[in-house]
């Protein structure tokens, strides 16, 4: 059966490879969607009606920090109060634009706490199921600005409210999945990764020449200690970045790449050959995370070198896809750098053998599984 399905983002279409997955994967099972989020340069993906807010933004902004220490202070001060307005921006410009077009859905589904207040709204005006599909745990992520121990409380307390609410929650990892069921008082959370599809046209190195860290280059992602090894001044050796920066200084030995697309980030892991997937282990969230950057270096076949937290060791330590090393501790980085060199050729091995179970097909089959289960089960949103 077609399930007409409505999908909600506080994020970019374009920029944002979970949703890009995920849409096109119930798209090509049959289904219509329709996406909602912040304003695209572009108005559809094949069948997939892209909707956006306002007007589309530069994805190449780099922050800069404020020269006042008036204004940083004041920043850090009231940065709580501003996100939280845009947030109920969003939501009410969410629930105004679905009226006004008079959207019909058979399955909201909800991208990340953000979305799930519209999409509990939306859903008990159309009759319409909920998804409420978290990439994150939300309330044990990194926030910038002053602490706000009262209202993560009271976030968690609505999230869980939300998510009571919903015919289907949907988490990253095993270990977010159970942790979100507890915290949330779930009786059952459902897997679907962040895997990428396996990209059999590319081959690794038989040797590495340094490592590549892709992504977001902020603060809480542990780029201190990577910056502080001294391993990637030797002869033969490079560290590489690629990714917007946002209040964090590079550098000036560290090769840099201008933020590019997925494709960019491929051909330069398997160019440079080792993949880093650091974080603090300060966090929840960096605790449950399976980050996208481990699935991007498994689907090209290389090996990687990632921050010791919990979910992410369980992987890599099963399948051999490289080493872990202890976050904030430099001389550990190290020490796995050198380890991953010295056996290349066995770890490259280990990620060829496991990509075919990191592979998007499985995930996407997961998802499209799903909202089969949904459609038979007959079931209504709860509230």
């Amino acid at each position: 059966m077609i399930v007409d399905v409505v999908m909600i983002s506080r994020s970019v279409y374009e920029w944002d490879i979970r949703v890009r997955r995920e849409a096109r994967a119930l798209a090509s099972a049959g289904h219509r969607v329709t996406f909602i989020g912040l304003p695209s340069r572009v108005t559809s993906d094949g069948n997939i009606t892209l909707i956006g807010l306002g007007e589309p933004s530069n994805p190449q902004r780099t922050y800069q920090r404020p020269r006042s220490p008036w204004y940083r202070l004041g920043r850090w001060m009231l940065l709580p109060e501003h996100r939280e307005r845009v947030e109920q921006r969003f939501q009410r410009e969410v629930l105004e634009t679905a009226i006004a077009l008079d959207l019909d859905a058979d399955v909201i589904h909800a991208h990340d706490f953000p979305a799930l207040e519209p999409a509990i709204q939306l859903s008990r005006q159309i009759g319409a199921k909920v998804v409420y599909d978290s990439h994150e745990y939300w309330a044990g992520r990194p926030r910038r600005g002053r602490p706000e121990p009262w209202r993560r409380v009271r976030r968690l307390k609505r999230e869980a409210e939300l998510a009571r609410q919903a015919d289907a929650v949907i988490m990253v990892s095993e270990h977010g999945a159970e942790l979100m069921a507890m915290k949330l008082g779930l009786a059952h959370v459902h897997v679907v990764r962040n895997t990428f599809s396996t990209r059999d046209d590319l081959v690794a190195p038989t040797q590495p020449t340094g490592a590549v860290y892709a992504g977001r280059i902020a603060p809480q992602r542990d780029l201190d200690t990577v910056f502080d090894a001294r391993i990637w001044r030797e002869p033969g050796m490079a560290l590489h970045v690629m990714g917007q920066v946002d209040d964090v200084k590079i550098p000036e030995w560290v090769v840099r790449h201008p933020m590019g697309s997925m494709e960019s980030v491929d051909l330069l892991l398997i160019r440079v050959g080792i993949g880093l997937v650091t974080m603090t282990n300060k966090y929840i969230n960096h605790r449950i995370a399976l980050p996208n950057k481990l699935f991007q270096s498994i689907s090209v076949g290389v090996p990687v070198v990632a921050a010791d937290t919990p979910q992410t060791a369980v992987v890599v330590r099963e399948h051999g896809l490289g080493e872990l090393y202890e976050p904030g501790n430099t001389a550990s980085l190290e020490q796995a750098v050198r380890s991953v060199i010295d056996n290349y050729e066995s770890f490259r091995t280990n990620v060829a053998d496991a990509r075919p179970l990191f592979d998007w097909s499985v995930d996407a089959t997961r998802l499209v599984e799903l909202y089969g289960d949904l459609e038979r089960s007959g079931q209504r949103r709860r509230g």
